[in-house]
């Protein structure tokens, strides 16, 4: 059976230096490349890293929907009876944000 690892997951943006800023003040990861159409973060250590391309016909996404709560009890994961609460909030221009908690 073939294996692979995974290295990141890139998001696309219009802005990757911005959003990649934001990320790094959220997870305290380093920059790793820094170009004008790609920044990568890196944890130290190794792992899969974060990578923020550019996309300049990128179509923000509208989430949650304009007509449902911003806090509500979210379905808890599979296997758990735990509930969860999430909150939602755009941290930078249309870009949703949500924490499980």
């Amino acid at each position: 059976m073939p294996r692979f690892s995974l290295t990141a997951t890139v998001l696309d943006t219009p802005d990757p230096k911005g959003l990649a800023l934001f990320y790094q003040r959220l997870l305290g990861w380093p920059l790793a490349t820094d170009e004008p159409d790609w920044v990568t973060l890196r944890r130290d250590g190794g792992g899969a890293g974060l990578s923020f391309q550019r996309e300049e016909d990128h179509v923000p996404p509208v989430w949650p929907p304009p007509s449902t709560s911003r806090s509500r009890p979210a379905r808890p994961w599979p296997g758990s009876s735990r509930r969860t609460t999430s909150a939602c909030a755009s941290t930078r221009p249309a870009t949703p944000f949500c924490l499980f908690v």
